[in-house]
């Protein structure tokens, strides 16, 4: 499929708020939302005054676009596509145009207001929430993350696919069994993150329910610990959850894990139940680990 990445004209403003609220009512909202919406979402000739837009087409017909505010805090205010192009590389070209553009126009950052089901998307390409919008609707309050890329950075997450070789070396610094490992990843998604195009972290979520999921594994590089990393991926994992439509994340570690029981709970995981004598009955030999003997499984779980 070849995509063009153009300047649409203003006559286009129709078409370009058609878009925005068909990708909209594809997460699901109820319509009486959508109704609330409208005029947020609504482009109009005027807009072109103050944004600068790109579209993507395919076979001469606009299936997505976005806008960009430029100066040296540069600001995404859109970024739409057509459901039937979803999933189709389309966000990913115009959000590296829209870089390239903020990156020509000397901004430092690119900062934009998230959707909650698409901050995983941005996390991809190395956004990071630095805060948060609340929207009242309806008397309930809808947390929408306030996200940020620094332009002079290089990080990247990517779905591995299933035919390539997993990062092995690098899993294995959270689960010290080649065997479980090939086990989940067999069902699981695995992620590796990038900085420069070098492998720095990895991420293994699997499938628990229709609306649940565990981190399976969660690992960084041992010359990148400690620079927030494992947080980083841990955040990301909850965004992704989102994205697939799941309501909560699991995350299971051992009894004898202090630095990663703090680790958890401090990033909202709660303690939920306990698998006894899981690592004596999974593992051949004893872990011993802080002076303890690694058991049980200690099971955290975090809505999302």
């Amino acid at each position: 499929m070849a995509i063009r990445i153009e300047s649409p004209s203003p006559a286009d403003a129709p078409t370009l708020t058609h878009i925005a609220l068909s990708a909209k009512r594809s997460w699901g909202y109820p319509e009486r939302w959508i109704e609330h919406w409208i005029s947020d979402l609504t482009v109009t000739s005027e807009d072109f005054e103050n944004k600068q837009y790109f579209a993507a087409y395919v076979d001469g017909e606009i299936c997505g676009f976005c806008s960009l505010r430029v100066g040296p805090k540069a600001e995404l205010p859109d970024l739409w596509v057509t459901p039937t192009f979803m999933a189709k590389g389309i966000g990913s070209r115009l959000l590296s145009r829209a870089l390239e553009e903020a990156r020509t126009c000397g901004a430092t950052t690119l900062q934009l207001d998230s959707d909650p089901f698409a901050e995983s998307f941005y996390m991809r390409y190395g956004f990071v929430r630095i805060g948060e919008k609340i929207s009242t609707l309806e008397g309930k309050d809808r947390v929408l993350p306030r996200m940020e890329k620094r332009l002079g950075s290089d990080w990247a997450i990517e779905l591995q696919p299933k035919d390539s070789a997993p990062p092995l070396s690098l899993l294995l610094l959270a689960d010290p069994s080649p065997d479980l490992i090939a086990d989940y990843l067999r069902s699981g998604r695995c992620y590796r993150a990038f900085i420069n195009g070098e492998t720095v972290a990895a991420l293994v979520l699997c499938q628990l329910s229709e609306s649940e999921w565990e981190v399976k594994n969660v690992a960084v590089r041992e010359d990148m610990q400690g620079n927030g990393l494992g947080k980083r991926m841990l955040q990301f994992a909850e965004a992704e959850v989102r994205w697939l439509r799941g309501q909560a994340v699991w995350v299971g570690t051992g009894n004898s894990s202090i630095d990663q029981l703090r680790f958890y709970q401090r990033n909202g995981f709660r303690m939920t139940e306990i698998k006894h004598d899981y690592f004596v009955d999974k593992y051949s030999d004893p872990i011993i680990e802080n002076g303890i003997w690694c058991r049980d499984m200690i099971m955290l779980k975090k809505d999302v």
